[in-house]
């Protein structure tokens, strides 16, 4: 069966979306058989991973209305293992309703197909957070290692705790992921002190330094193994799926 993990952070610009793509293209290069579900109306992971956003397809705004079932409408990516359910821009609006209840089974079909379901979702629909958890076994929560990202970790903990009593209580809170991180400044250092101090050494994931070839690849609309096998950031993409592979 499958892991479904939703990737969350109430703030913007979190490196959220590159951690969803990246880490999906590095358990996929280990022999496993992964899905990226976008439920973020930015549309930036189908971007990434290689869809034109701009088509005018049905993707998971069609799904959530019930238009057509997931599996018609995943996509392949360069990435052999690695499939997308995509979001597009002009479909996803108002009217899609996030009942948690009738859009529970959403994943049900496919969680014998694939390993890993991984969900990006967008920094501030408090709906979409809840419906994407709502369905998932584990929480990630990819985390620059700055003091107001410690704020927003805190909210979006409490959150979690609110999910699990009212909708899903086998979700667990499974790793934090600090990005773009530089070993050599204090301030970094005691955020992640804080947060081992908080939540334990245990909880916390593969570091993810940053490298200048990540965003070129993004730019790119590839995963940065196809973009550039050799960039340094590799290294802790691979590390980071390898943990998370031992520990399913």
């Amino acid at each position: 069966m499958s892991k479904i993990i939703t990737f969350a952070n109430r703030k913007g610009g979190s490196g959220k979306t590159t951690i969803v793509v990246n880490l999906a293209a590095s358990l996929a290069s280990l022999n496993k058989k992964v899905l990226v579900v976008d439920l973020d109306p930015q549309c930036h992971a189908s971007y990434i991973s290689g869809v034109n956003t701009y088509e005018r397809k049905m993707g998971m705004g069609a799904v959530l209305k019930k238009q057509c079932t997931i599996s018609e409408i995943i996509c392949k990516t360069e990435v052999k293992n690695f499939d997308i359910a995509p979001l597009y821009q002009k479909e996803f609006g108002s009217s899609i309703s996030f009942n948690i209840e009738s859009h529970k089974t959403i994943l049900d079909q496919l969680k014998s197909e694939y390993d890993y379901i991984l969900i990006d979702t967008p920094p501030s629909i408090e709906e979409i957070h809840k419906f994407a958890m709502a369905i998932s076994t584990d929480v990630m929560i990819p985390m620059l290692m700055h003091f107001l990202a410690m704020e927003g970790m805190a909210q979006l903990t409490r959150f979690i705790f609110e999910i699990t009593k009212q909708h899903n209580p086998d979700l667990k809170l499974s790793a934090i992921i600090p990005i773009s991180y530089n070993r050599q400044t204090n301030h970094e250092q005691m955020i992640l002190k804080e947060i081992e101090r908080v939540f334990g050494t245990e909880i916390l994931k593969n570091k993810i330094r940053s490298d200048i070839k990540v965003a070129e690849a993004s730019w790119n609309k590839q995963p940065l193994i196809v973009y550039n096998p050799k960039a340094p950031a590799i290294k802790d993409f691979t590390l980071l799926a390898k943990d998370i592979i031992a520990n399913k």
